[in-house]
């Protein structure tokens, strides 16, 4: 996703000023995803659990969320304006492109 998003850290493109922050930024988010995917295996209750479960304090777990969907915003932001178009909003009417007939 990174690369096909252009969010790569080695990417080549980015103003030599803000270059290594660039970087530093999108390192970062990728650390982000990862842990939060990693806690919600090891500590969710995706999976089940077993009783005496020890629960995520709740700081980490709105810290998890947060960034969670902090990351979720700006991938989708990124993906619209590469696409130039953007998702349909929650609340706005669904009218169908004129070549989907058939959609509802």
């Amino acid at each position: 996703m990174q690369v096909s998003l252009n969010l790569s850290p080695g990417r080549s493109d980015l103003p030599p000023e803000v270059e290594d922050d660039v970087r530093q930024v999108l390192s970062g988010l990728t650390t982000v995803v990862k842990g939060v995917g990693a806690l919600r295996t090891h500590g969710g209750d995706a999976h089940g659990r077993q009783r005496g479960f020890p629960r995520i304090d709740a700081r980490i777990a709105h810290l998890a969320l947060s960034a969670a969907s902090s990351a979720a915003l700006f991938l989708i932001q990124t993906w619209e304006r590469q696409q130039h178009r953007a998702l349909p909003r929650h609340g706005d009417a669904f009218e169908p492109e004129p070549s989907e007939p058939g959609l509802y």
